[in-house]
């Protein structure tokens, strides 16, 4: 649920910001991490196509070490399930990857959901 929370106020932060402008993040992303005690991802989303680089910035803000999250480039693949991509009306992407033991999901959940669901980030 803290995950589905997450990708949705980082994606609303993104419609908040409105369009591409010059000073456009398009192609700039970032990877949030969730691991458990003991280093086994839990969950992970790359989030991208920000309309801003202030939208992304503070979109990383929200990827914390004091939740237990880190900032990366990409998704980690050990016992990785697969990969649920969504956009937003403004652009912004959400690529939410799900793990053996972590949070789950399926194609079928994230077809439902609009998205597109990839065996890798």
């Amino acid at each position: 649920m803290k995950k589905l929370f997450l990708s949705f106020l980082l994606t609303s932060l993104a419609i908040l910001a409105g369009g591409h402008s010059a000073a456009s993040s398009e192609g700039a992303k970032f990877s949030c991490t969730l691991a458990a005690e003991g280093g086994k991802v839990v969950s992970c989303s790359i989030y991208s196509n920000y309309a801003n680089n202030a939208a992304l910035e503070t979109a990383k803000s929200f990827c914390s070490p004091t939740w237990g999250k880190t900032v990366g480039s990409t998704c980690p693949t050990k016992d990785l399930l697969g990969c649920c991509t969504t956009k937003n009306g403004s652009g912004a992407v959400s690529e939410n990857c799900f793990y053996k033991g972590g949070f789950t999901n399926t194609s079928a959940d994230c077809t439902k959901s609009s998205g597109t669901w990839s065996a890798n980030p």
